[in-house]
């Protein structure tokens, strides 16, 4: 007899042994029969433990290596039994009546309307997924393009807007958002299906690391960067590290040059905390400031990097 879930939560995954096996536990202790819904895991390839973990909660597990992640969430979909899809990232933790509140979207999603839920932290977080995400009154209010952290839509409307773009390492999620709303579809990102991110970068490393990961994809989206705001600011900002380390030569006492490339970072911290309504300390501001220099300076690097190993 064919499975007819109500819901279908699609899950891709490239070596997640760390945090998989929480992210699907929280779908095992759903509200919901567990019969209601199906778990299916798409593995990009993982070389570590991520598919032994998943094969002890669910058997709907595939393995298609060395395409890129858009690719890896449209076959997930391609597999789903149910019209009502929700994406959710390997790194992520739903309570416990999340797909309750997702059948309560149904109709709607069938609309047309496709959901994002936010994204909170972990409890007690390091200063680095503090003092970026700025989690204040307002911080749903920082999200307005969909993530893949979460998502909720009709597979019918997924399919006709041709899925997920496959030709691009990173941003898939954004650019799908993008593509939605050019085809008229509403956007709507919801606290009440917000997710617990456990993949928030605890360190500068990797927090520098993630970020020149994502800029990467400016390449293979060109030329729409040209019309984002941040990256404009990514190529001010890169010019001014370039005139301050001139102008140190040229003007070694003058302090201006090394003023002017914090412009970039101020402003853009400014955006955040106005965005997400933090409630700014004195003592905040330098790690706020030092979170969006390692920002601007990981993305230039990425752009630049790849641009350069693309030659």
């Amino acid at each position: 007899m064919e499975r007819s879930p109500e819901i279908s939560v699609v899950i891709p995954t490239f070596n997640e042994e760390k945090d998989i096996a929480q992210t699907l536990e929280s779908l095992s202790n759903q509200s919901l029969p567990k019969d209601s819904y199906e778990i299916i895991v798409v593995d990009n390839g993982s070389t570590d433990e991520t598919t032994n973990l998943v094969r002890s909660f669910t058997d709907d597990l595939f393995i298609v290596p060395d395409i890129n992640v858009g690719a890896v969430r449209n076959y997930g979909a391609k597999m789903a039994h149910s019209k009502l899809i929700l994406f959710l990232d390997a790194d992520c933790i739903i309570p416990r009546d999340h797909l309750e509140t997702c059948l309560e979207r149904r109709e709607k999603v069938f609309s047309g309307v496709i959901f994002g839920g936010s994204l909170n932290s972990r409890k007690d977080p390091g200063w680095v997924e503090k003092y970026w995400l700025l989690e204040g009154p307002c911080a749903q209010n920082r999200q307005r393009e969909l993530t893949g952290a979460c998502i909720l839509v009709d597979k019918g409307v997924l399919l006709s807007l041709g899925g997920f773009p496959e030709d691009v390492t990173s941003g898939e999620d954004t650019l799908f958002s993008q593509r939605a709303k050019s085809a008229g579809h509403k956007i709507t990102i919801s606290t009440d299906l917000a997710v617990t991110h456990l993949g928030n970068p605890k360190t500068v490393r990797e927090f520098f690391k993630r970020q020149s990961w994502h800029a990467k994809s400016y390449k293979g989206l060109w030329p729409a960067p040209l019309k984002d705001k941040v990256f404009m600011l990514v190529m001010i900002y890169s010019a001014a590290i370039i005139s301050a380390i001139v102008g140190a030569i040229v003007f070694p006492l003058s302090p201006y040059p090394l003023m002017a490339t914090q412009i970039p970072p101020s402003l853009l911290a400014t955006k955040r905390i106005v965005r997400s309504g933090y409630r700014l300390k004195i003592r905040d501001i330098i790690p706020i400031l030092t979170l969006d220099n390692m920002y601007l300076l990981a993305r230039a690097y990425g752009f630049f990097s790849s641009i350069i190993q693309r030659n």
